[in-house]
């Protein structure tokens, strides 16, 4: 179990999951695995390319489920739930411009699985990229 753990089977090397399309260019930057009571941080990083007016991210419920949010950085300038899912209001991002959501989290001690984060970036109703990453988690 020990050499496991040296070889970073349980987690907390970061990886990057990256999203493009024209409009923008969406990354994530998180572990991929993680162990109970564990404290780590996701970056969301959004380069937009043309005017975004309404910009959103769009988190599915594996984003929280077994899993208490620490804090946001930046605060969003609303929060709301978009059928279950959490969404986090951006507002007018400029073509050029770079956004950066931290995610900070602490797994809750009973949770462990496996889960599929989906994150979408949207303007106004309008889907502009998504990507999907897996969460691994350890007793």
């Amino acid at each position: 179990m020990l050499v496991l753990g040296l070889l970073d089977v349980f987690g907390q090397e970061t990886s990057t999951t990256r999203a493009e399309a024209g409009a923008a260019t969406l990354s994530v930057s998180a572990p991929s695995a993680v162990r109970g009571g564990l404290l780590f941080q996701a970056r969301i990083t959004t380069e937009v390319h043309t005017d975004l007016r309404e910009a959103t991210l769009v988190l599915n419920q594996a984003w929280l489920e077994g899993l208490t949010v620490n804090t946001i950085e930046p605060s969003p300038l609303n929060e709301a739930s978009r059928d279950g899912n959490l969404a986090f209001d951006l507002g007018h991002l400029a073509a050029g411009s770079k956004h950066v959501l931290y995610l900070d989290y602490q797994v809750n001690p009973t949770t462990v699985g496996s889960r599929t984060l989906r994150l979408e970036l949207q303007d106004g109703e309008t889907s502009v990229t998504s990507l999907e990453r897996t969460l691994r988690i350890f007793p």
